[in-house]
C-alpha cells in the first residue's frame, strides 16, 4: 500500500517537473540541411579521425548511446524533422531510435568523469556514486573472491555488459569482476536503473550497467597514475605510511578509416596490501582461539588474566592478517570492425592476468586427545583440544587468475528498415590458488602421539611433519551465441526487436586431495562441478503516438537445463507533454538464476561469525538482566515475549515500547556487549550447495520525471520498488533466532542441524570437533524495498571565461525489510550496520579550456551498530579535491586528495570481528593521486 501511495504522490508532483528530448534534437530540427550536417558532425564527432566524446554532465538522463550501424555523411546530414537519420540504441531497449530519451531511467558517466576521479578501476569510481547505494565490494582478503570487485544497484543483483554484451563471470563468486573492465578504453558508462530481465535475462534485478568503449579512436594515448596513501600506521612496524598505495600504467591506441577501425588498450595495475594492524579500524579482530590450549569449557591454560573469556582466550588475529591483498594485474582489450558495404564484421577480446597475495592468522583447530595420553604435566586432560597453532606461521594465500573473453560477430541491414546483429562468444576463466601454513590432521595427531609436538612444552614444537601447502584449481567456460533483429513493422506503425540466444556454461572446482579427504585442519576448499544450457527468446515492441506518448512492451522466456522455464514481461511508458517535460514509468518481473557454484558446491568448512540468539536469551534470563523489565510491565507474563522480540529485532521492539520500557531496553542493549553469548562469535560450520535451488523471482516498478530547464540546468527524480522472493540463503544469519522463536523442529524441517552443548547451562552452540552447524543453501529469503533517486545538474557557460558547475546525487531508501528465515517475519533492515537510509554526493567546481577543479562532499546517513543496535554510528562526511590541468592538446595532468580532513569512517567498536563496512567506506584511509595523460 505504501508503494502505491508513493507512486500517486510522485505522479502528482511530476506534473510540475520538466524533462524532454535532447537539446541537440531541438536544435537540429530548426536548422537547414547544410547547417544540420555541420552541427550533427560537430555534436556527435562522426568524422572517423575524431574521438566520439559527447559531453554529458554526470548523472544526466539524456542518453547518447552507441551507434549500432554506420551510415554515409550524406545520410547523416538529413534533417531530423523531415528525413530518416541514423538511429541509435539506448540501454534498456533493443530497438534503435532517433531521439535519445526512452521510457527507462538511464544515468550517464562520461570519460571526463572517469579521468577526473583519479581512479584506475570502474569499481572504485562507481562506489563513489549513489547508483550503488550500499557500496561496491572491494578486493578484500579472506575468501576465494579475494582480489575481485563486484557491484549492485540498489543492493540488488545487476547485470554487467561491455558494448551491450555479457562478460564472463568468476567461477567462485558467480559475479563479474569489475577489474576486467578496461577503464582507460571506456568512453562512458550507462546505468539502467530499472528491471532488465525482460530484455537481458538473469541478474538484471537492480538494473544494468553497460560500459561503452571508445569508437573511431585514431591516436595513441599513454596514462600513468600513482596514488600513495597518507594513513599513518596504527601500530608502528617499520617507518613510513601504512600500506595500500597503488599505481597504474596504461596505453590506448587505435586507428580508423572508411573501411575499418580498431582500438587496443593495455593496463598494468598494482595495489599494495593493507595489513589489519596498520589501520585503527581493523587493528583489533578478536578470536576466542589463541596460542593457549583449551579443553572443553575449561579456562585456557596459560592465558593471561586480562584475556580470559569463557572457554577460551582472546587472540587478536589482526596482528597476523591482511585486509586488502597485494594486487598485481595486467589487462588487455582489443576491439575491431571491418565494413563490407551495408554489413560489417567485428570482434572484441578481453585478456586478463591477476596475481593476488594475502596472509591470514595461524591456523586454529580442534583435536581429539585420547584417554591416557601423556601430554606434559596435563595427564588427566582428555577430550577436545582447541588451540591456534602459531608455530605453523601465517597462512599465506596466492591466487593466479587468467581470463580470456572473445566475441566475433556481424551486423548490418537486411532491408531498408530492418537490421541484424549476430555474435558468438567464447570465454574461459582459470584460477589456481595456493595456501601455505596449513596442517594435516593425521600427521599432526601423529606428531602429538610421538612426542614431537606438545603445545604445553616450548621445547617440543616440531610441526615439520604436519605442515602442508594446499593447491586447488577451478575454471569456468562459456559459449554464448545471439541473433538480434530489429526494425519497423507494417502493423499499427510499431517497431519491434526480437532475438534468440543460446549459451552453454560449465564450472569445475578441484580442491586439494588432502582437503577432499578431510585431512586439512582448516577450510581449504571443496570440489564442485556443474554445467547448464540455456535457450532464450525475447520480443520487444514500441508504439509511439507522435512525440508525446510512447509505450514499450517486452517479454522474455528462458529455459534452463538445470531448473526449467522462467518468463518475464515488462510494460513501460514515456509521456512528454512538452519539449522539456518527461514522465516515465515501468513495471516488470526479473529473476536471478542460481549460480553453478551454489548448485554444485560440495561440503566445505569454515568459522563464520554467528550471533547465538538462543544462548543469548538463556544467558540474559539466567543472569537476571531482564528482571528490570518485569518491574516496568503490568503484564508480567509479557516479559519472555518482549525478550524474544528484542533479541530478534532490537530497533523495532524498542520503537514500539512504552517510555519506561524504552529506558530499560536501552540499558539492556548496552549490556549485550558484556554478555558472553550475546556477541558475534566464530563457530565451526559445514555448508554445501543445493542442486534443487530454483531461480530468485522479483517484481520491479518505477515512476520518474525529468526536468530539463535549460541545456545547462536539469534535475531528475525516480521512485522505485522491488519485491523479491526465493533468495538462496544458508540461514546462518538468523537460524538461531528462528530456533528461539519457532523452535528447533522448524529449523530441522529446513534441513539445518545445530549441535548444542547439553552441559552448557545456556545451551550454547557446541564447541567441539564435530560440526556445530550443518546447513545447505535454500530458497528461503524474501526482501521488499522502495527508494527515491534524485539528480541535479547545473552549469553557467561563459561565466568569467569559464564554467562553474554544481552536481548533486541523492539516493534515499524509503523502506527496506527482509525475512531471512520462513516464519521469522520481516525485519526492517534500513539503518542497520552497513545499510544507511541515504547517501548524498555533491560537487561544486569550475572549468575552462585548461582547468577543471572540483570539491566533492560524500555524506552517508548514520546507521546502527551490530551488537548494541540502539546505539547509532555517526553520520559520515568525506571531502575530496580534484584538479585537472590541460597543458596542450596532447598532455594533461590530474591531481587529487581523497579525504582532505582525514575523517575516520564510522566504526562499530563493539563488534570484535568487523568494525567497518568497507563496501561503502575507504579502508585505505586518505590518499593523494597524480596522473598524466599524453596523446601521441
Amino acid at each position: 500500500m505504501k508503494f502505491y501511495i508513493c507512486l500517486l504522490s510522485l505522479f502528482f508532483v511530476s506534473g510540475h517537473l520538466v524533462t524532454g528530448t535532447s537539446p541537440l534534437y531541438e536544435e537540429i530540427k530548426s536548422l537547414e540541411e547544410e547547417d544540420s550536417k555541420k552541427l550533427y558532425l560537430e555534436k556527435t564527432d562522426r568524422e572517423p579521425a575524431k574521438d566520439t566524446t559527447i559531453p554529458i554532465l554526470e548523472g544526466k538522463q539524456i542518453t547518447p548511446i552507441e551507434k549500432t550501424s554506420e551510415t554515409s555523411l550524406e545520410e547523416a546530414s538529413r534533417t531530423l524533422a523531415d528525413e530518416d537519420v541514423e538511429k541509435i540504441k539506448v540501454t534498456g531497449s533493443r530497438i534503435k531510435r532517433i531521439d535519445m530519451e526512452g521510457p527507462s531511467p538511464v544515468t550517464i558517466f562520461n570519460k571526463e568523469d572517469l579521468e577526473h576521479s583519479g581512479y584506475s578501476s570502474v569499481g572504485d569510481f562507481l562506489r563513489d556514486t549513489t547508483v550503488t547505494h550500499f557500496g561496491v565490494s572491494r578486493e578484500e582478503a579472506g575468501s576465494p573472491a579475494s582480489g575481485e570487485s563486484d557491484l549492485s544497484i540498489k543492493g540488488e543483483a545487476s547485470l554487467i555488459l561491455i558494448n551491450g554484451m555479457r562478460v564472463v563471470e568468476d567461477p567462485h563468486s558467480n559475479t563479474v569482476d569489475l577489474n576486467l573492465i578496461p577503464i582507460f578504453a571506456v568512453e562512458r558508462i550507462e546505468v539502467l536503473k530499472d528491471g532488465g530481465s525482460a530484455l537481458y535475462g538473469s541478474d538484471a534485478v537492480g538494473g544494468v550497467i553497460n560500459f561503452i568503449t571508445k569508437k573511431d579512436f585514431d591516436s595513441n594515448m599513454f596514462y600513468a597514475l600513482v596514488a600513495p596513501t597518507l594513513q599513518p600506521k596504527a601500530k608502528l612496524k617499520g617507518l613510513g605510511f601504512a600500506g595500500g598505495s597503488r599505481g597504474d600504467l596504461a596505453t590506448v591506441f587505435g586507428s580508423s578509416s572508411d573501411k575499418w577501425s580498431y582500438i587496443s588498450s593495455f593496463q598494468l595495475r598494482f595495489q599494495d596490501r593493507v595489513e589489519n594492524y596498520e589501520r585503527s579500524w581493523t587493528d583489533k579482530t578478536i578470536s576466542p582461539t589463541g596460542p593457549y590450549p583449551v579443553f572443553g569449557s575449561s579456562p585456557a591454560i596459560g592465558c593471561p588474566e586480562n584475556l580470559k573469556i569463557t572457554g577460551g582466550c582472546k587472540f587478536n588475529v589482526a596482528d597476523y592478517s591482511t585486509r586488502l591483498p597485494q594486487h598485481l594485474q595486467f589487462n588487455s582489450y582489443f576491439q575491431g570492425e571491418y565494413k563490407l558495404g551495408e554489413h560489417s564484421l567485428y570482434t572484441q577480446l578481453i585478456a586478463n592476468y591477476k596475481n593476488v597475495k594475502w596472509d591470514y592468522a595461524p591456523v586454529p583447530g580442534r583435536l581429539s586427545i585420547p584417554d591416557g595420553h601423556k601430554m606434559s604435566q596435563y595427564t588427566s586432560l582428555a577430550g577436545i583440544l582447541r588451540y591456534r597453532f602459531i608455530e605453523a606461521g601465517q597462512r599465506e594465500t596466492t591466487y593466479n587468475t587468467f581470463v580470456s573473453d572473445l566475441t566475433v560477430g556481424s551486423r548490418g541491414y537486411i532491408s531498408n528498415t530492418w537490421d541484424y546483429d549476430f555474435s558468438v562468444k567464447l570465454a574461459h576463466t582459470w584460477k589456481n590458488d595456493t595456501q601455505a601454513g596449513l596442517l594435516l590432521k593425521k600427521e599432526l595427531a601423529d606428531s602429538i602421539l610421538e612426542g614431537l609436538y606438545d603445545p604445553f612444552n616450548e621445547e617440543k614444537r616440531d610441526l615439520s611433519k604436519a605442515k602442508y601447502q594446499a593447491k586447488a584449481k577451478n575454471s569456468s567456460f562459456l559459449l554464448f551465441s545471439s541473433l538480434d533483429l530489429s526494425g519497423e513493422t507494417g502493423f499499427w506503425d510499431t517497431e519491434v526487436a526480437t532475438g534468440l540466444q543460446f549459451y552453454n556454461k560449465n564450472y569445475k572446482n578441484r580442491a586439494d586431495k588432502e582437503a577432499k579427504a578431510g585431512n586439512i585442519l582448516s577450510n581449504a576448499g571443496s570440489d564442485g562441478d556443474g554445467k547448464r544450457s540455456v535457450v532464450s527468446y525475447y520480443l520487444e515492441g514500441i508504439k509511439r503516438f507522435g512525440e508525446m506518448l510512447e509505450f514499450q512492451v517486452a517479454g522474455r522466456a528462458d529455459y534452463y537445463s538445470d531448473f526449467g522455464l522462467t518468463s518475464n514481461p515488462k510494460f513501460a511508458f514515456r509521456f512528454q507533454p512538452s519539449s522539456n517535460l518527461l514522465v516515465r514509468g515501468s513495471v516488470s518481473t526479473a529473476f536471478i538464476a542460481p549460480g553453478l557454484n551454489l548448485l554444485n558446491q560440495s561440503v566445505g568448512q569454515g568459522y563464520p561469525g554467528i550471533y547465538d540468539t538462543l544462548a543469548c536469551y538463556n544467558e540474559l534470563k539466567a543472569t537476571g538482566k531482564f528482571q528490570d523489565i518485569a518491574n516496568t510491565l503490568e503484564d508480567k507474563e509479557s516479559v519472555d515475549k518482549l525478550m524474544e522480540d528484542f533479541l530478534i529485532d532490537q530497533r523495532a521492539t524498542y520503537n514500539k515500547a512504552s517510555k519506561n520500557t524504552k529506558t530499560v531496553l536501552k540499558k539492556l542493549s548496552q549490556s549485550l556487549k558484556d554478555t558472553e553469548y550475546c556477541k558475534y562469535r566464530q563457530y565451526y560450520a559445514e555448508f554445501e550447495g543445493n542442486k534443487k535451488l530454483k531461480e530468485t523471482k522479483a517484481m520491479v516498478a518505477s515512476l520518474g520525471s525529468h526536468f530539463q530547464m535549460t541545456e545547462e540546468h536539469s534535475f531528475t527524480i525516480d521512485l522505485w520498488y522491488i519485491r523479491k522472493s526465493g533468495i538462496p540463503s544458508s540461514g546462518l544469519g538468523k537460524v538461531t533466532a528462528a530456533e528461539l522463536k519457532l523452535g528447533s523442529s522448524a529449523v530441522k524441517e529446513e534441513g539445518i542441524t545445530i549441535d548444542r552443548d547439553p552441559s552448557n547451562k545456556y545451551n550454547a552452540i557446541a564447541d567441539k570437533a564435530t560440526p556445530s552447524i550443518k546447513t545447505k543453501l535454500l530458497n528461503i529469503g524474501k526482501t521488499e524495498k522502495s527508494g527515491l533517486d534524485f539528480v541535479w545538474n547545473s552549469a553557467l557557460k561563459d561565466f568569467n571565461k569559464g564554467t562553474p558547475y554544481l552536481k548533486n546525487m541523492l539516493s534515499y531508501i524509503l523502506f527496506s525489510k527482509g525475512e531471512a528465515f520462513p516464519g521469522l517475519g520481516f525485519i526492517d533492515t534500513i539503518g542497520e550496520f552497513g545499510f544507511p537510509a541515504w547517501r548524498n554526493i555533491s560537487s561544486i567546481g569550475w572549468k575552462d579550456d585548461k582547468h577543471n577543479i572540483s570539491l566533492t562532499a560524500f555524506i552517508t546517513a548514520p546507521f546502527a551498530k551490530k551488537v548494541s543496535q540502539l546505539d547509532n554510528l555517526n553520520m559520515y562526511s568525506r571531502f575530496d579535491l580534484d584538479y585537472q590541468f590541460v597543458m596542450n592538446e596532447k598532455t594533461s595532468f590530474n591531481f587529487g586528495w581523497s579525504n582532505l580532513l582525514f575523517s575516520e569512517p564510522p566504526l562499530d567498536k563493539d563488534d570484535e570481528l568487523n568494525q567497518m563496512d568497507s563496501d561503502i567506506f575507504e579502508p585505505r584511509g586518505p590518499f593523494i593521486f597524480a596522473g598524466v595523460k599524453y596523446i601521441l
